[in-house]
C-alpha cells in the first residue's frame, strides 16, 4: 500500500482522528504497528498520555519520526482546552489529518496555531 492511499482518509473526532492516521501512515512507512508501543494509550488517554515512555524525545526531526504539536494557554481560566496535535515527519515534510483532511505539509504551516513542536522517536 502506498502512504498516499491514506490522504483520502476523513477525519473524526470519535472514530478516526490525527492518532488513528498516523498509526496508519506510521506502519505503512515503517512496518511498526504502533498499537503495542501505545499500549492503552492509543484509546483511553489520548495524544497526551502517548508519550511517557517507550518514546525517545528528539532535539530535531529525523528520518520518519512523531510531530506532537501542542498549545499553551495563557490563561486557562478564560480560555477554551486546545487540544494537541499529531503527526509524521518524513522527508521534511509533515503528515496529519484535521478536520479539512489529510496532508502533507511544511513544518511551518502545519505549526500555525500551535506553540510547540516536539518530535520523538
Amino acid at each position: 500500500m502506498n502512504c498516499d492511499d491514506f490522504l483520502d482518509k476523513a477525519y473524526d473526532l470519535e472514530s478516526y482522528n490525527c492518532l488513528h492516521w498516523v498509526r496508519d501512515v506510521w506502519e505503512c512507512l515503517t512496518g511498526e504497528d504502533l498499537a503495542a508501543r501505545l499500549g492503552d494509550s492509543f484509546e483511553t488517554r489520548g495524544i497526551e498520555g502517548v508519550f511517557r515512555s517507550n518514546w525517545t524525545k528528539l532535539n530535531e526531526p529525523s528520518g520518519v519520526c512523531l510531530a506532537v504539536f501542542s498549545r499553551t494557554r495563557k490563561d486557562p481560566k478564560r480560555e477554551p482546552y486546545q487540544p494537541s496535535h499529531i503527526g509524521v515527519w518524513c522527508e521534511g515534510l509533515v503528515g496529519h489529518l484535521s478536520e479539512p483532511g489529510a496532508r502533507w505539509q511544511e513544518l511551518s504551516m502545519v505549526k500555525r496555531g500551535y506553540n510547540k513542536v516536539s518530535f520523538y522517536q
